[in-house]
């Protein structure tokens, strides 16, 4: 099933979901981006995820809308949304929308701009 990252939630909506689903309980083999504004992508990740292993997960959605998903520093995925700015005041929730994550999140940042190919590869490789 799908466990949520990290959501920008009000009511009536949500400005984004990123979500990851899991094919056995425990191996995390695509992840999901849904938004209110956007188009809402998933794809399977290039390598599922094991239990009590460490990744790095990005997206980046820049001003055209263009998404581009990452897995340890590497593009696999993107697609071509709609622009979309999410500045109101609702509250982010880190793996706690609708189905909690199990598991360990560190060192979750929001940009307001999207990142580069090598700024994502450079968070990548921060220990």
């Amino acid at each position: 099933g799908h466990r949520n990252l990290l959501s920008k939630q009000g009511s009536p909506t949500r400005d984004y979901n990123f979500y990851t689903y899991s094919i056995d309980g425990t191996t995390i083999g695509r992840i999901h981006f849904s938004s209110y504004y956007t188009s809402s992508p998933s794809s399977d990740l290039p390598q599922a995820y094991g239990p009590d292993t460490w990744h790095h997960l990005a997206i980046t959605l820049d001003i055209t809308g263009k998404q581009t998903f990452y897995s340890d520093g590497e593009s696999f995925f993107s697609i071509q949304g709609v622009p979309a700015v999410f500045d109101n005041a609702f509250p982010i929730w880190i793996a706690r929308a609708d189905n909690y994550y199990k598991g360990i999140i560190d060192d979750v940042r929001i940009y307001n701009r999207a990142l580069t190919v090598g700024e994502i590869n450079l968070l990548n490789n921060i220990n």
